[in-house]
């Protein structure tokens, strides 16, 4: 699921929103495998996942250090820092170029690839 939230003034709660509507598609994407009943190697091999972008860190380690209880979707969440708008812009256009040769992979697209075995956040 790609989506853009509208954020208030307050970045705490903003924060704590985004982590929410984050925490909750990873748990409907959970269920709905373990609804497919495609058996148990299915079950393993598919582990949701979610890439968030985020320009500053600071109130995103606030409200992770409230949600620990919550750590097994938590460790679902790969964050990505760039702090500027040039930054993010690049890092979406990496999802779209493949690189050529090994020498000159994008990390980020390495990981999917080689620990998520491709499947898309």
């Amino acid at each position: 699921t790609s989506c853009f939230l509208r954020m208030e003034e307050d970045p705490i709660k903003n924060t704590s929103t985004l982590l929410d509507f984050v925490l909750l598609q990873i748990q409907q994407k959970r269920r709905a495998i373990e609804q497919l009943q495609l058996g148990q190697g299915f079950v393993e091999a598919v582990h949701p996942w979610a890439l968030v972008f985020v320009s500053t860190t600071k109130h995103l380690e606030v409200v992770l250090r409230e949600r620990m209880k919550e750590r097994q979707y938590l460790d679902a969440i790969r964050i990505c820092h760039t702090e500027t708008i040039h930054q993010l812009k690049a890092m979406l256009c990496a999802f779209h170029i493949h690189p050529e040769g090994s020498g000159n992979s994008n990390n980020l697209l390495e990981w999917i690839e080689l620990e998520k075995e491709g499947q898309p956040p």
